[in-house]
C-alpha cells in the first residue's frame, strides 16, 4: 500500500458545494452555448438538491468526486472509516438521483400538453 500524502487544508470544504454542483452540471450537460440555461437550471437543482445532504455527506462527495481521492485518502482526510466513507458516498448518491428524477419529472409537462 503507498504511503498517503493528503494534506488537509487542501481541501476548503465553503466552496466545496458550489464546486460540486458546477462540475455535476457541467459533467451532465453539452458544452455548447445554447445549452447555457440547462446548465445553469442543472447546476441550480443539483445546489438545492446538495444542500439536503449532511455536511459530510457532501465533503465525502466532493473529495471522492470532484478531487478525485481514493476512499482510504477520503478516510485520512475526514479521520473516518472506509465503511463510513462508502456508506455516505452511496446514500448520497442514493438522494441526489431521487431528487434529480423527481425534479426532472416535475418539469416535464403532462402528457397533450407539452405539443
Amino acid at each position: 500500500m503507498r504511503p498517503l500524502k493528503v494534506d488537509a487544508e487542501q481541501y476548503d470544504s465553503h466552496s466545496g458545494a458550489r464546486e460540486l454542483a458546477a462540475r455535476i452540471a457541467a459533467f451532465t450537460t453539452r458544452k455548447d452555448t445554447s445549452h447555457e440555461r440547462s446548465r445553469q437550471t442543472w447546476s441550480s437543482q443539483i445546489a438545492r438538491t446538495l444542500a439536503l445532504l449532511s455536511t459530510t455527506q457532501r465533503e465525502v462527495l466532493r473529495l471522492r468526486l470532484v478531487v478525485e481521492l481514493s476512499v482510504e485518502e477520503t478516510v485520512a482526510v475526514l479521520g473516518s472509516t472506509p465503511e463510513a466513507v462508502t456508506v455516505a458516498q452511496k446514500r448520497s448518491l442514493r438522494v441526489l438521483r431521487e431528487e434529480l428524477i423527481a425534479g426532472a419529472d416535475a418539469r416535464r409537462p403532462a402528457p397533450g400538453h407539452g405539443d
